[in-house]
């Protein structure tokens, strides 16, 4: 990575900590997720980090089990936010949809009848026949 790569990153990074709910408080998810801490044991963890208490193995089980908590938070709110829209956007394509079809068959029946009666007079076989 170059200096100006390095510099972008720095810059978005630092315009993302800005971003309200972006920024964690350390102390509060620590003692959240390693819940069963208490007094020392959370200070220590606070201090020193989680590696100073477990073993690597121990870590990426509470790593994955926050990741999945996490998703399965972001998934139900992406599910709800979606869920009121679509029975009003089906319901829109619907109208739409029959809409376009009335418009198409009146057309298509005007159409039909004007072509009909300017393909027979025009023809180069009109007069054959």
């Amino acid at each position: 990575m170059d200096e100006a790569e390095g510099q972008f990153l720095l810059e978005i990074v630092s315009k993302a900590t800005k971003l309200p709910g972006v920024k964690v408080d350390r102390r509060a998810f620590l003692a959240k997720t390693f819940n069963h801490l208490k007094g020392t044991e959370l200070a220590r963890l606070v201090e020193q980090g989680p590696q100073s208490l477990y073993k690597t193995k121990d870590l990426i089980k509470v790593a994955n089990r926050v990741v999945l908590n996490d998703t399965e938070k972001s998934t139900v709110f992406s599910f709800a936010a979606g869920l009121p829209s679509n029975p009003v956007m089906m319901a829109g394509v619907t109208a739409a949809n029959s809409g376009l079809m009335l418009v198409s068959r009146g057309l298509g029946t005007t159409v039909r009848k004007k072509m009909l009666q300017a393909a027979l007079t025009k023809t180069f076989w009109y007069p054959l026949m």
